[in-house]
């Protein structure tokens, strides 16, 4: 367990070196949540109206957790990669290494969007109490 915590930690301080990145991130995904809330304030006229049993606060709450799970956490990364490492023949040379090739990718995967992830959530509680 001690070598995947090493994996972990090296793809965090790995990520700490893109600062750029995540503050372009966190722009995109401002920009994001208020076009979205903007289109569900537009959709919810009466602020009392109800949609399928959700009022504009759930919705707007929904739209903000929502899309902080799609931007830090992304899509299909672990396989991508393991189908890259497969396409591309390195698999062959991280299968041999003393450590599960799958653990490996997902921890490396975790260890890229931990710091991401706790960034954004912070930013997003912040955008939905100002927006609720």
């Amino acid at each position: 367990m001690k070598k995947y915590l090493y994996i972990l930690k090296s793809e965090l301080m790995t990520s700490l070196q893109y600062t750029f990145d995540i503050i372009s991130r966190l722009i995109s995904y401002f920009i994001l949540i208020i076009i979205f809330v903007s289109l569900w304030k537009y959709i919810y006229s009466d602020p009392s109206q109800s949609i399928n049993g959700y009022n504009i606060i759930q919705t707007i709450w929904y739209v903000i957790v929502t899309e902080l799970i799609w931007t830090t956490v992304g899509t299909r990364i672990v396989t991508t990669n393991i189908s890259n490492d497969i396409k591309e023949g390195n698999i062959i040379y991280k299968i041999n290494k003393p450590y599960d090739y799958i653990a490996y990718n997902i921890f490396s995967h975790i260890g890229r969007i931990f710091l991401k992830f706790f960034i954004f959530i912070i930013f997003a509680g912040v955008i939905g109490y100002l927006l609720v």
